[in-house]
């Protein structure tokens, strides 16, 4: 009887332990939210799995943990409140998986602050144009179906409303839960804690965890609603680089001008890969205009010329500020090269086919709006400015002529061209459709991918006669026309795609940061100015980023200024040729590029 007993009380001290681990409290909440809790889980491994970006050893105990706490949370409302957030949440779960498998698969990378900030800075037609661009059958028969499929299944068992009661888990299976649960908390602690306080810190906090390395974002921005948040926190920052630069604005100054170019045109291009223009070897002719200028000894063509940046805003940061990626503190610390030249004297103007202050044309008032049309910043750049957006650039040529009436002795004009930006077919009239797919030798091309070939060509075309209307507006006048784009574009060359793919490899890299970039100088200027033409043939080969151009064109105008540095101006005898060209502030350009040779197919 006694071994029985002893046998019996072992039994029942065993059970106490089971039902202690059990913790029904503890498991309650995955208890009560089974199918969401099942479905979710298998939704994030889905997202973790496809994105490379992600270290696949700790986010799968990181999602337990985050699941329970949502669990959790859910359980604490009445069964009818707690299904109508399991239907948001599954929703607006379900929704951005799609869209970060869908990017993972069309553009190389999840969602990223880059994205999102494209996304922003994207008005509504550019949107859908991009949007139908991207939506192909190759594309949406894709990892895409995984999530899919699990939406669908995940429905179908919520309208069974499969229930599980708290005595229907077995005791292995909550031995498992519980330990997991408090496995996950141990290994996302960390993650957890740096993820607080970037979401509840400001810039300066920000910066010093990403400085220091304290977080890694594959580790914490694991799932695609992290990233969102993520992506939205960095870019929010931007409302306080902008009062910043209000008050740098402020207090910067010059000391003299020697008006030295007394008219400088600056022409900023959009989306233009090199490797597609006849200056730089492309057998086909898509830039007549700027071939025939080169060989008359009128375009000098610069022939290492790299964008700091893929993105327009942080391209036009870094473009307009005398900030480079070798100074320190940010781009907002340093006054924009527009605002020298009003101080100095210049009458300067801005006309845009992207950026006018017509807010209700852009998604939201985001950053780069804001570089540009704060009515503070915008007043200290320009004295004048456009304010309609165009179908096509041919109509800024009306915009300028309407404006020129303002023009002084001296002149800053800065022409911003909708270019070469997707969808290529739209950038230009149907009479330039000259490229056709019958044009091109690519058999590993797709008919359609051919059609896309050929109206990237068309746009380029149809972009040289832009150029050469511009310039002809100065042919006779005292003055040099610098042509610059804020990024190039991945256009089927050595590949079978095109866009702005965020894998960092060798012909990406090469198609998107190099970039065309010329100065044309007129007659008039030439021989009035043989020093400086001396200087721009002398310059012509030397390695240069565009996070400079504001101190080549400040060098340019003879603005003397703390703000300019002789290093950093291509034109000057002490340019430092051996700087690094550091692309988005990580990448070492030269050294990645290093023996890399692309071959163009046409």
């Amino acid at each position: 009887m006694r071994c029985v007993f002893f046998h019996k009380h072992y039994i029942n001290n065993y059970r106490k332990m089971i039902n202690l681990l059990s913790a029904k409290p503890l498991l309650f909440p995955i208890q009560k939210n089974i199918v969401f809790f099942i479905f979710m889980y298998l939704l994030g491994a889905i997202c973790i799995i496809i994105d490379p970006t992600v270290n696949k050893t700790v986010t799968f105990f990181e999602l337990f943990l985050d699941l329970y706490i949502v669990c959790f949370a859910l359980s604490l409302f009445p069964r009818k409140v707690r299904t109508v957030f399991k239907i948001i949440l599954s929703f607006i779960f379900y929704f951005f998986a799609i869209v970060e498998v869908y990017l993972i698969v069309r553009l190389g990378s999840p969602i990223t602050p880059t994205f999102v900030q494209m996304v922003l800075e994207t008005d509504r037609s550019e949107a859908t144009e991009a949007l139908a661009s991207y939506i192909t059958l190759k594309n949406v028969l894709s990892p895409v179906l995984f999530v899919v499929g699990l939406m669908v299944i995940h429905i179908q068992y919520s309208l069974k409303q499969l229930k599980l009661k708290e005595n229907n888990l077995p005791c292995l299976f909550t031995i498992l839960l519980t330990t997991l649960l408090v496995l996950s908390f141990v290994v996302s602690f960390r993650p957890k804690k740096f993820m607080a306080m970037m979401y509840m810190g400001n810039h300066e906090t920000f910066l010093n965890l990403q400085g220091m390395g304290y977080y890694k974002p594959e580790i914490i921005y694991y799932l695609p609603i992290y990233k969102l948040l993520y992506s939205l926190k960095e870019n929010s920052f931007g409302v306080e680089e902008i009062e910043e630069l209000k008050e740098t604005i402020k207090k910067s100054n010059i000391t003299s001008c020697t008006f030295e170019s007394p008219n400088i045109i600056v022409v900023i291009g959009e989306s233009h890969n090199k490797h597609h223009s006849q200056l730089y070897g492309y057998n086909k002719p898509t830039t007549p205009f700027q071939l025939k200028e080169m060989e008359k000894g009128n375009l000098v063509v610069f022939s290492d010329v790299i964008t700091s940046f893929n993105a327009t805003t942080e391209s036009f940061k870094n473009m307009f500020s005398l900030y480079s990626y070798d100074d320190k503190g940010s781009w907002s610390q340093y006054p924009l090269f527009p605002v020298l030249f009003r101080k100095a004297g210049y009458h300067t103007a801005f006309i845009t086919n992207q950026f006018t202050q017509d807010l209700n044309a852009n998604f939201s008032d985001f950053d780069a709006g804001m570089f540009f049309n704060n009515k503070e910043i915008s007043n200290a750049q320009f004295d004048v400015r456009n304010i309609c957006r165009h179908e096509y650039d041919e109509d800024l040529l009306s915009d300028y002529d309407s404006l020129k009436q303002y023009n002084a002795k001296n002149n800053l004009l800065v022409f911003h061209l909708r270019g070469l930006h997707v969808k290529y077919h739209l950038r230009y009239p149907s009479k330039w459709n000259k490229f056709k797919t019958k044009s091109y030798d690519r058999s590993d091309l797709t008919n359609a991918d051919l059609e896309v070939l050929a109206a990237y060509d068309n746009a380029t075309l149809y972009n040289d006669f832009i150029l050469k209307e511009i310039i002809n507006r100065f042919d006779q006048e005292d003055a040099v026309v610098i042509y610059i784009p804020d990024h190039g574009e991945v256009v089927f060359d050595g590949c079978q795609t095109f866009g702005r793919p965020m894998v960092f490899d060798a012909n990406n890299l090469f198609q998107q940061f190099q970039i065309p970039f010329w100065i044309y100088m007129s007659e008039k200027y030439q021989a009035q100015h043989p020093q400086m033409v001396e200087k721009m043939h002398k310059a012509k080969d030397k390695p240069f980023m565009t996070d400079n151009i504001s101190q080549l064109l400040i060098g340019l105008a003879g603005i003397e200024t703390e703000y300019y540095s002789p290093l950093s101006d291509p034109l000057s005898d002490d340019y430092n040729t051996h700087r690094k060209r550091m692309i988005r502030g990580e990448y070492d350009y030269d050294d990645i590029m290093k023996g890399y040779h692309l071959t163009v197919s046409n």
